[in-house]
């Protein structure tokens, strides 16, 4: 365990001397915070719990629990091993997603140190099975706002509008879909991305 710096960046516009226009680039939110952190191996167990195999059973109570388990990517023989394979699926693309935004901040900031280092995540997610967890991971990561976004545009934009989300934002019916998330980055003062975990 150590204590690390955390570094929180938000995109700013910075207006440009000498000519029109202005720049976007990041900014340190003003105070630092600081964290322990853990770096090293881990063992830990993913499994179905027994609860699910006694409410498959009970179809009186649980009478739409066997067409939803799909969504675990399971059917009524319970497979154990169906989950994890699907569950390590489902983590990868959306990990991927959440890099793609956090890299296209990055861009428009135009922090190319930060989106080599994301980069670099984004090409260790494609062969190994990542995890993000633990303390500044962001809302990308916490929330279906992708799926909601995809799925539902008119409560996207009804969430983006009662939560105040998005930079610049204004509150009338033109919104632009454009995606708020995230808002804000965090990185170790060695520019390192927190939170990530392989799985084995």
């Amino acid at each position: 365990m150590k204590i690390d710096k955390i570094e929180t960046y938000a995109l700013a516009k910075k207006k440009v001397k000498f000519r029109k226009g202005v720049i976007k680039k990041f900014e340190s939110i003003g105070f630092k915070q600081y964290i322990e952190t853990l770096n090293g191996n881990f063992t830990g167990t993913i499994k179905l719990s027994p609860q699910l195999k006694i409410a498959l059973k009970n179809k009186n109570e649980y009478p739409l629990l066997k067409e939803k388990l799909n969504i675990l990517g399971l059917d009524e023989n319970l497979k154990e091993y169906d989950f994890i394979a699907h569950l390590k699926n489902v983590m990868q693309k959306f990990n991927d997603w959440c890099l793609e935004k956090e890299i296209d901040l990055c861009k428009e900031a135009n922090a190319n140190d930060k989106v080599d280092y994301l980069n670099q995540i984004k090409d260790d997610n494609k062969n190994n099975n990542l995890i993000r967890i633990g303390f500044g991971i962001g809302t990308t990561y916490q929330t279906l706002i992708k799926l909601i976004k995809e799925e539902d545009p008119d409560l996207y934009k009804k969430i983006r509008k009662n939560c105040d989300l998005g930079k610049n934002f204004k509150r009338n019916n033109d919104i632009k879909l454009s995606n708020p998330y995230p808002k804000s980055i965090e990185f170790t003062a060695k520019n390192e991305s927190l939170g990530w975990l392989e799985w084995q």
